[in-house]
């Protein structure tokens, strides 16, 4: 059932609608009147795709990042001009970076498509261009930074100690504590990662959306608030 959905979504996201180019006195109105049923199909699928893939979260937070991603990179390809589902899109990034990641599984996966999937966003200039955009992903590093533990030393191990000569059940919990240990591991090293690349984007993008004064010296303060920028990073806005 996962692959068929899959499969609709990437029919969905992939339809590319060639536009006729015909011969005659008619033939630029008959161009613009192809290129219009080409934006309107195209619209369409992209609007359909981004409902779809609603419906894979909570319980599909790897699919649902992917296929973010994957829309955002298709429109800024140039699947569509049309401002009908660069709007959209631009509402399901706001709705996207608001969620969070809710498994007892390792989260380190969906993490990584969720960052894959804003920087995808970021290629739209209706997304890049909007100050709540950068808000919003100040707002996200400000809770990746809350979870980061200072001076983490890394716990797990390729070979455990402990192993040998242990009883089955000793081993079997030396094990699972080992797995445990190194998915803490990939999630600290995955939210430092994250970190980085928002916070370069952040701090190259954000200072130059406003113009007046008084507005940027507030805008900036709350970046600088919600990210909990560090004073070397604050002087970079």
């Amino acid at each position: 059932m996962r692959k068929w959905t899959e499969l609709t979504l990437i029919i969905l996201v992939s339809c590319i609608v060639q536009i006729a180019w015909v011969e005659g006195e008619d033939k630029n109105a008959a161009r613009d009147q192809a290129r219009q049923s080409a934006e309107s199909r195209q619209v369409q699928g992209i609007t359909n795709a981004l409902s779809a893939i609603e419906k894979f979260w909570p319980q599909q937070p790897e699919l649902y990042f992917r296929s973010m991603n994957e829309v955002a990179r298709r429109t800024v390809s140039g699947l569509t001009n049309a401002p009908d589902t660069r709007q959209a899109l631009r509402a399901a990034f706001t709705n996207m970076i608001q969620k969070t990641i809710l498994t007892n599984e390792d989260e380190t996966p969906a993490l990584r498509l969720k960052r894959d999937a804003i920087l995808g966003c970021l290629g739209l200039d209706e997304i890049r261009n909007d100050t709540a955009t950068w808000l919003a992903i100040a707002k996200y590093i400000g809770e990746l930074r809350s979870r980061i533990i200072t001076d983490y030393k890394k716990k797990g191990f390729a070979n455990p100690p402990g192993l040998m000569g242990g009883s089955p059940e000793k081993v079997q919990q030396i094990i699972q504590k080992n797995e445990r240990n190194k998915a803490i591991d990939r999630l600290q090293q995955e939210l430092r990662q994250t970190d980085r690349i928002l916070t370069l984007f952040l701090l190259h993008n954000a200072g130059r959306l406003v113009g007046d004064a008084d507005k940027r010296k507030a805008y900036i303060q709350e970046i600088k608030s919600l990210a909990h920028l560090r004073e070397e990073e604050q002087l970079q806005l």
